[in-house]
Parts: C-alpha cells; structure tokens; sequence
C-alpha cells in the first residue's frame, strides 16, 4: 500500500515539474515576443505568427547558424588559402618593401613550395584540422522560428526594410514602398529615361582611363584597379528607402504596435541608391581617395563624436552666448553639378601631396572623372530606369562631406586646436609583423582550431628563416554568414 502511494505521488510531482516547465516556457515565448513587437513595425498590417516576430526581433544583423553539413570542406578550402599566403611570406617576406599600393587589388598569385620546415608544418596541421571532431549541431533558431524564417522569405508582397533612424524593422506592402518611391522619383531631382547603354557608358571611362595612364597620370597598378575584371558586367544602381519613422506621432507609432491603426501609405523615407558594382563604381572610390585628406583639412571636419567633444570641451563661451544648431534638409540632393565641380576643383588645388604615396592626378582630370560620375548615375527602379540630374546619391562613394563655408559659425573657429590625446583617439598604427591568420566561417561546431594550428608549431622555427617571418604562433579570426538583412531584404523590388 505505502508502495503504491509512494509511485502515484512521484507520477504526481512528474506531472507537476513537467507543467511547470511547459509554463515557464510559455512565460519566456510570450515575453520574446512582447520585446520583439517593441523593435517591429507592421505597416503592412499582415498577420505574423508568435516565431517570426521573435525572429524579426532578433535585429536584421542577427546571424542564422548554418548546418554543418558543409564546415570541413569549408575549412580545408579556408586552410588552402592560409598556405598560400605563408608560401608568399617565405619568399617574399625579406624584401623591401615600399608600402601597400592604395589600389593593388587581390592577388591570387600560387608560389612554389617553401621550406621543409614549413611544408611539413603544413602538411601536419591540414591532417589535424581534416580529423577535427565536429560537436553537436546547435542553432541559434529552434524549428519553429526557421520554419517562421522561411515563410518570411517567401512572402512576396511584403518588403522588409531598416528603419532610417533607431534600427527598428518595417514591414511594409510592396505596393505601398513602390508608391512612395515613385512619390519621391517624380521631382525635378530625378528623370525617367529609356534603358541607358551601359557598355558606352563603360567603353567611354575606359577610354579616358587610357588617356590617363598615357599622359602619365596613373601608374599600372591604378589602370588595372580602374579597368576592373573582365568578368564584371556593367549593372545599373539600385534604389531602397529607408523609413523615416521619427516623423510619425508618437500616438501614430503606438496605433502600429498595437495594431489598432491602418496605414494605407509609407512614412516619408530617405532614398538610397546603391551603385555597388555599377560602371562607374572604381572611379568613384579612386575620386575618394583624393578627397578625404581634404576633407579632413577643413575647418567644420568633426571626424566623430569623440573628435567633437575634444573640440568643444574647453570652449568657454560668454554668458549671452546663444548655441546653436542646424540642419540642412535634402543636402545630398539639391547640389547642382557645376557647383559641385567647382566646389571640388577648388578644394583639390590645396591637396597636399605628402599626404598621397601615389601621384596626383592634374585637377582638371579629377574634375573630368567627377562630372562623369554625376553625370552617369543611372539607376533602375520598378523595372523603369531613371537618372539623378541634381546632386549625388546617398550611397555612393563620391557624395558630398562637410556643408558650405557660409554655413558654418565662426564661433565655432575658436575650439580648433582643442584636444585631448589621452582619451578619445584612434590607436596608433604599429610598424610590428603582420601577425599570421587562418581566417574561416564560424560554427558552434568547429573544434579548437587554434589547438591544431599551433600543435606543429615548434617544428616550423627550426628553420632561422622562418623564426624570423614567424616569430608567433599563428591565430584564427571568424567572418561571418548572411545575416538576416542579406536573407530577408531585397534590392530589386518588382510589382
């Protein structure tokens, strides 16, 4: 009898402690989700299950953990590289070396066989990382939020986006975001054309690229790096937009969470047009190179937050001193182009050619390439093609810094010489070694790489040359996989 009792009252305490663990993970579901509507706007008004707001939750920089059907052939290939890059070092590492060319692009240059020493190091360790003992799969999503993620993916009438400012998520219609990008194409800023000659538009740069090298303006490294592969194909810019949810109300913006307020339209949003990889993608970046030193000589320059405390930390302003800000609404797009090639022109005759271990183009050709990148910045939209005719596009390299002279104060002169150096600086740059790294996707599931990579690491410094070019042991840096901003949003949106 007491047998039994003592059975039916551990059945009972079973059933209790495995309610109580159904309920406390009730409790945590419910409280990831409340957390998660706080950081997701559903202007779209969709129904969206428990998981994929917990998913959205998570911010568009969240890294879904991949399967590990695929990390051993991944490190291998990783490896490979590795041993490449210590194969140049060997043969290459005492030579003089006259500072890393601005524009040397990726080599894929494959050296002979080093060292016995090294070689049998290598040889050693891609043995140790081919048996590394891969742990239990883990992911960062249970099977609920990837079935979730995977239904988001496939929603082909919503548009996810990052909001302009606070990096909260919006979810918008796609009607509703091709409507207000329309909205905002349809100005005098923008014209809508017929779909434009990319390959005249390279052809032409290509040209005034030669022009360039033959009047001895440019070194080969910088012809090549200009050219680009062969294999790259001309493509358009793309636009986005960012919704500027700070406009809204606060009254409107509680309507969305709770859901208790339809919105037929989008939030004014600020346009992006993205020209990664276009025709005049290089030119843009070699332009920048030029103008940043420039820039960073101009007196209303404030690198960052930390530059701007140590310009105004001890700024002792009289007591009727009035503070003052401003803000300059659509800068980036109400420039016209002969005021910004002047502009240019001007600033670039006080380049310093100290601060360029490459020679300086003449200031009429960095003219010439920047009314070619104005002038061509061509970008599709809704499957129609449109080109910018007044100022330069927020996502692009060649875009404007700083404001105009008569905008800035001249108090504010006063607080230039002002610094800091013992808090609020970059680090300083060190001319020690290049440390040697094995760099690799991450996974939960990888082992210790960096037991393996130095197990055979005494064996490689018997060699007095290889002592010198490796003095530390070599160490592992991670990159990453798509995030959920490269799964989930999309840069060319269809009706």
């Amino acid at each position: 009898m007491a047998r039994r009792f003592k059975k039916k009252v551990k059945t009972v305490k079973q059933k209790i402690r495995k309610l109580d663990r159904v309920s406390r993970k009730k409790r945590q579901k419910k409280a990831q989700v409340y957390k998660a509507k706080q950081y997701v706007y559903n202007l779209a008004n969709c129904q969206l299950t428990d998981d994929q707001y917990i998913v959205l939750g998570k911010g568009l920089k969240f890294i879904p953990m991949p399967k590990k059907c695929n990390i051993g052939r991944t490190v291998m290939a990783d490896f490979n590289e590795f041993a490449r890059k210590l194969r140049c070092r060997f043969h290459f590492g005492n030579t003089e070396s006259r500072g890393m060319h601005p524009f040397r692009q990726k080599s894929f240059y494959e050296p002979t066989p080093a060292c016995f020493e090294l070689e049998n190091y290598l040889d050693l360790t891609k043995f140790e990382l081919s048996n590394l003992d891969l742990r239990n799969n883990y992911y960062n999503f249970t099977k609920e939020q990837q079935l979730g993620l995977r239904s988001l993916k496939n929603m082909q009438d919503i548009i996810f986006s990052k909001s302009d400012k606070g990096g909260a998520i919006v979810i918008s219609k796609k009607t509703h975001y091709i409507k207000e990008g329309l909205r905002q194409l349809n100005s005098i800023h923008y014209t809508e054309i017929q779909e434009p000659n990319l390959l005249l538009i390279k052809n032409n740069i290509q040209t005034q690229i030669s022009k360039m090298f033959d009047n001895g303006e440019i070194d080969g490294i910088t012809l090549d790096f200009l050219r680009g592969s062969s294999k790259e194909g001309p493509r358009l810019g793309r636009l986005f937009l960012l919704p500027k949810l700070h406009k809204l109300s606060e009254l409107v913006i509680q309507g969305i969470k709770k859901q208790t307020m339809t919105v037929n339209e989008l939030p004014p949003c600020r346009p992006i047009i993205s020209q990664c990889n276009s025709v005049t993608e290089r030119v843009s970046k070699f332009i920048d190179y030029f103008l940043i030193p420039i820039v960073k000589r101009q007196n209303s320059y404030i690198r960052d937050s930390g530059d701007f405390i140590n310009k105004i930390e001890n700024l002792r302003p009289d007591r009727d001193c009035l503070l003052v800000s401003f803000d300059c609404t659509s800068m980036y797009t109400n420039m016209e182009f002969n005021e910004l090639i002047h502009s240019v022109g001007r600033a670039y005759n006080s380049a310093v050619k100290e601060d360029y271990p490459i020679k300086l183009p003449s200031c009429e050709t960095i003219k010439s390439l920047v009314a070619t990148v104005l002038k061509n910045n061509y970008f599709e939209f809704n499957d129609r093609y449109f080109v910018q005719k007044i100022g330069a596009s927020m996502g692009s390299h060649l875009k404007q810094r700083g404001y105009k002279d008569h905008e800035i104060l001249r108090n504010c002169e006063s607080a230039l010489n002002i610094e800091r150096p013992e808090l609020l600086r970059f680090k300083q740059e060190s001319d020690k070694q290049i440390p040697l790294v094995f760099v690799t996707k991450y996974h939960f599931s990888l082992g210790n790489i960096n037991k393996a990579l130095r197990k055979h690491y005494k064996k490689l410094v018997r060699n007095a040359k290889c002592t010198e070019l490796f003095p530390k042991p070599p160490m592992v840096a991670y990159s990453r996989h798509r995030n959920l901003k490269e799964i989930l949003t999309r840069s060319v949106v269809k009706a």
